[in-house]
């Protein structure tokens, strides 16, 4: 990977619990910005499907962003960029270099 690749400014973002008044778990989703970086965004695949009615559209896209220490990178992120979110799937530490992580990520869209 070349760092001129990495020309995409996103945001790593985590999904946070917020109870209500009643001391339950409110349902409304509440992203927290993690951490600001440059990434590589590369379309991978795509496909539509129709459920409860709608027709939905599923692209993969790989993600790639420098190593960086921490939990970051799970199955409860999401990268924000501009107006697209892509929710991730799994993370990779390239070649296990602490250099390079891929994260394998859906974008979805609903019609």
């Amino acid at each position: 990977m070349d760092a001129g690749d990495l020309r995409h400014r996103v945001v790593i973002q985590k999904r946070r619990q917020v109870q209500d008044a009643l001391g339950g778990v409110n349902r409304d989703e509440i992203w927290d910005d993690v951490v600001t970086l440059w990434a590589a965004i590369a379309p991978v695949s795509g496909r539509e499907y129709f459920d409860a009615e709608r027709v939905n559209s599923e692209v993969s896209h790989t993600v790639t962003i420098r190593y960086q220490h921490g939990d970051r990178y799970g199955t409860e992120n999401r990268v924000s960029h501009e107006d697209r979110i892509f929710h991730v799937v799994s993370s990779i530490n390239v070649k296990e270099r602490n250099e390079w992580v891929e994260l394998k990520c859906l974008e979805l869209f609903f019609a």
